[in-house]
């Protein structure tokens, strides 16, 4: 309890800390002594003042009760991104018209020598850069890449597919934290296959491999690799 209360009260230092008591008791319509009482730690504060400064200073109560690093009601924790949150941005960023990410519909199937292609099944070389836009983005994560791509077909079937994605679909992926692709997280990825994996799938996958090292990925890759070559 004593812990709670220290959190607490540097918590609300840290927000009250550009008015006077007196200003702060008037904003959340309460006396002068009980902020007083909150700042020294000799009074927790109750549910209904909590949602009063959560409401009234626009803070998360998470943050409030130290529970979270993320202070504004409407904050992201850029270290602690999902994959659910990252859909939804760039999902509204498409919206928008602040971005547009090219779908398969919009890409000029030619032979191309340069590094922007991509080789298909067929042997056909797929560009996906055209040669006069110079704001080409490459979505490098797999799951990420998976799940632009699940939008835009859904898109293109109607309203009642897109009102399943964002209620049934999106909140799978909401506590499946953003992989950091610096390593062998995305070869280890293609060693395992994705090609037809679906919501569920990729899940388990990016939750079991998340769990390995560096170097037990190298060693799992390798395994995969000699087991493909055992089988031919």
């Amino acid at each position: 309890m004593d812990e709670l209360k220290d959190i607490v009260k540097e918590r609300l230092a840290q927000l009250f800390n550009s008015e006077t008591q007196e200003v702060t008791a008037g904003r959340l319509h309460t006396t002068q002594g009980n902020i007083s009482k909150w700042l020294n730690g000799t009074q927790l504060v109750t549910t209904d003042n909590l949602y009063r400064i959560a409401k009234t200073y626009s803070v998360s109560i998470d943050w409030i009760l130290g529970l979270s690093d993320v202070r504004d009601i409407n904050g992201l924790n850029i270290n602690n991104l999902t994959y659910e949150q990252v859909a939804r941005i760039m999902d509204r960023l498409i919206i928008h018209n602040n971005i547009k990410i090219l779908n398969h519909k919009e890409a000029v199937h030619q032979p191309s020598g340069d590094d922007y292609g991509e080789i298909q099944p067929g042997g056909i070389r797929i560009e996906i850069r055209p040669d006069d836009n110079s704001d080409y983005i490459k979505i490098k994560d797999r799951l990420l890449s998976y799940m632009l791509r699940r939008r835009y077909k859904i898109y293109d079937v109607g309203n009642d597919m897109v009102d399943y994605w964002y209620n049934n679909s999106l909140p799978h992926f909401k506590g499946l934290k953003v992989v950091d692709n610096t390593g062998n997280m995305q070869d280890v990825l293609d060693a395992k296959g994705w090609a037809n994996l679906q919501d569920a799938d990729w899940i388990s996958l990016i939750e079991e491999i998340s769990k390995l090292s560096e170097e037990e990925r190298s060693a799992l890759i390798q395994e995969i690799e000699n087991k493909k070559k055992e089988d031919r």
